[in-house]
């Protein structure tokens, strides 16, 4: 699960040992893609929650949606490319010359195909 916002060095020990002890795998195999993480993100889920509702349980955890836990540990979803920043620009794509400044750059004469004089195969 990558993304920005939630911090897992914030996790008290306690909260490691919960979210563990829950998910019955290591805090550790929370950042390893081929892991399985639905019980490990319920559980990450839980122990934030109830930093600030002592009475929440983990099976209100489970019944969360990815977007619901995306919100409270502040994760960033965008599937948006960002790779250009602001050191690196966007590439712009370079026009596509027309008909008059293909003949300007080229001395071969433009000549046009008719529909009817052009067929896939003509050109093999």
């Amino acid at each position: 699960m990558s993304g920005t916002g939630f911090d897992i060095d914030s996790l008290t020990l306690g909260e490691i040992a919960k979210v563990e002890d829950i998910s019955k795998m290591s805090i550790k195999k929370f950042s390893d893609d081929d892991a399985y993480v639905g019980r490990m993100t319920a559980a990450l889920a839980y122990v934030v929650k109830r930093r600030t509702e002592p009475t929440y349980q983990f099976d209100q955890a489970l019944n969360l949606t990815q977007h619901e836990v995306n919100e409270l540990l502040g994760i960033d979803t965008d599937d948006e490319d960002d790779t250009a920043g602001p050191t690196q620009p966007e590439a712009t794509p370079e026009p596509i010359p027309t008909s008059a400044q293909s003949s300007a750059i080229s001395d071969e004469p433009v000549t046009a195909t008719s529909p009817s004089s052009w067929s896939p195969d003509s050109s093999i």
